[in-house]
């Protein structure tokens, strides 16, 4: 089966992020500038594998 290798639109991408702080409260935030890499076995999303950039 082919390797494919997903490439990121950064222009409709976004990554945000929310942690539970001592069960009280949310902590939100998002990251501005990151990169992903996407790597599957055919288009099967199963296997894929992520690698995050954070700049």
């Amino acid at each position: 089966m082919e390797t494919i290798q997903w490439v990121l639109d950064p222009s409709h991408s976004e990554l945000q992020f929310k942690i539970k702080h001592l069960m009280i409260t949310n902590v939100t935030g998002n990251i501005n500038s990151f990169d992903i890499n996407v790597t599957t076995q055919g288009d099967d999303f199963s296997t894929a594998k992520f690698t995050l950039l954070l700049m």
